[in-house]
């Protein structure tokens, strides 16, 4: 298994520390680093790559599997509706509520989150079995007028697979958290599937919205701070890429081992 500064320096060097090393020397705007880090923090650039050489070496596979996801997204609706899970499309993300809620109280403005990241190998199996998922967290018990629980996944095949979190469930009562958890287990084990531990992407399994703002917008925001305030130091190791991206490497674990970003998880 890999550190996750392991996977930086192999995954990420050549995009990350560049637009970096561009920022610092006023080649790249506040926006780009942004952006750069948002995109670091949330895709998978293995898989991603992955999925990308596919598309060009093998235009029929991946058409092939483009047209399997979305025969997938039809069958899975009509399996959810039939347990009262609801379907609402967005940008870029189809997700499913139970009982069809979607509003509620949340408790000082956050939505909890637990991410999955499905393994390569277990992506077909996994979108099959969200059902089983569905039907575990049908037994969360939550507190009143905070029932909403719902899960999201990519509305299209080479964005799932090259997402880091390949399933996000949401809701609003925080006491439901090791409910969640449970359910989550239960639907690994049965279902069979491979995920892959999130620490190894320098991501949490929980997180939060708040205030309307996603929890990876909020943390590439504090990442972005954390690399201005600490823009002197980069600045000694712009000629040094290893050491560029080492202190990159620890600023964003630290905050997201912290949990900085957010108040609530």
């Amino acid at each position: 298994m890999k550190l996750f500064s392991e996977w930086l320096i192999a995954e990420d060097i050549n995009k990350v520390t560049k637009v970096l090393t561009d920022y610092l020397n006023g080649r790249a705007d506040q926006k780009t680093m942004q952006v750069a880090v948002y995109n670091h923090i949330t895709q998978n650039d293995a898989t991603g790559a992955a999925v990308a050489q596919q598309a060009q070496t093998n235009p029929a596979q991946w058409n092939q599997a483009r047209q399997t996801y979305g025969q997938i997204l039809t069958q899975l609706t009509t399996a959810l509706s039939q347990i009262n899970w609801q379907r609402v499309d967005g940008s870029g993300w189809i997700q499913w509520y139970r009982n069809g809620v979607q509003t509620g109280i949340k408790q000082d403005d956050q939505t909890p989150k637990r991410y999955i990241t499905v393994a390569p190998e277990s992506i077909w199996k996994a979108l099959q079995a969200l059902p089983v998922l569905a039907r575990y967290l049908n037994g969360v018990q939550t507190q009143p007028q905070m029932e909403l629980i719902g899960f999201k996944i990519a509305s299209d095949y080479t964005r799932f697979v090259a997402n880091k979190d390949s399933i996000v469930i949401h809701y609003y009562d925080p006491q439901a958290k090791q409910q969640i958890e449970t359910a989550v287990q239960s639907f690994i084990r049965s279902s069979g599937i491979s995920v892959t531990d999130r620490a190894t992407l320098g991501r949490s399994d929980f997180g939060a919205d708040a205030n309307n703002t996603s929890d990876s917008d909020v943390l590439a925001n504090r990442i972005m701070r954390n690399i201005d305030a600490n823009r002197n130091t980069l600045m000694q190791q712009v000629a040094n890429p290893m050491a560029l991206t080492n202190t990159l490497q620890h600023i964003v674990s630290t905050v997201t081992s912290q949990a900085t970003h957010r108040t609530v998880v």
